[in-house]
């Protein structure tokens, strides 16, 4: 299996660490789907800590590419909202805080304005229509939702990502100053 978040987690275990890996909904699923995902996940295993002897006030949530993004959104953009999708019932994990405690977000997915992305996760519909699309950009533009009390966070990428442009992560990273918030690039 190809997958840096296997990897991750498979190093991490090796460490003594607990590590998950979230194998989140995608295409053909949309926004907000994966990261309502996200969210279930890190509430999840809050819910279920003292059965992994985990302490439920140390958990983080990091991810590569569209898994950064994934996680930056959860964390800044969703935070602990109550999950609002026609037809689900919400449970006792519901009810438990959805906030991570730390992010790893490498090379994560920073922005999606400008990009076709928006017509895989919003919808080609969502896309041909330039307000819309703008508007849901703006809902989940991780750099504009930092704010104090946010859990600290380690960002990374590589100077010459030609997908992921670095002046975002950059941007991001002094988001996190603004806010007062922990943030290593």
């Amino acid at each position: 299996m190809d997958s840096e978040g296997q990897e991750v987690a498979e190093f991490l275990n090796e460490a003594g660490i607990s590590a998950f890996v979230l194998w989140y909904r995608s295409y053909p699923y949309r926004a907000p789907l994966m990261y309502l995902d996200a969210q279930r996940a890190v509430r999840y295993v809050r819910y279920h800590a003292a059965e992994y002897g985990l302490n439920p006030g140390k958990i983080a949530l990091a991810g590569f590419s569209a898994g950064g993004n994934l996680a930056g959104v959860e964390a800044l953009c969703f935070r602990d909202e109550p999950v609002d999708w026609p037809g689900y019932a919400p449970d006792e994990v519901d009810a438990v805080d959805g906030r991570p405690n730390a992010l790893g977000l490498i090379y994560p997915a920073v922005s999606m304005h400008g990009d076709k992305i928006t017509a895989v996760i919003g919808g080609r519909d969502l896309y041909e229509d330039p307000a819309r699309r703008e508007a849901f950009a703006d809902r989940y533009d991780l750099r504009t939702h930092v704010l104090s009390g946010d859990a600290p966070a380690f960002l990374c990428a590589c100077a010459d990502d030609f997908v992921v442009p670095p002046p975002f992560l950059v941007e991001l990273q002094q988001s996190y100053v603004k806010a007062g918030v922990s943030c290593e690039l």
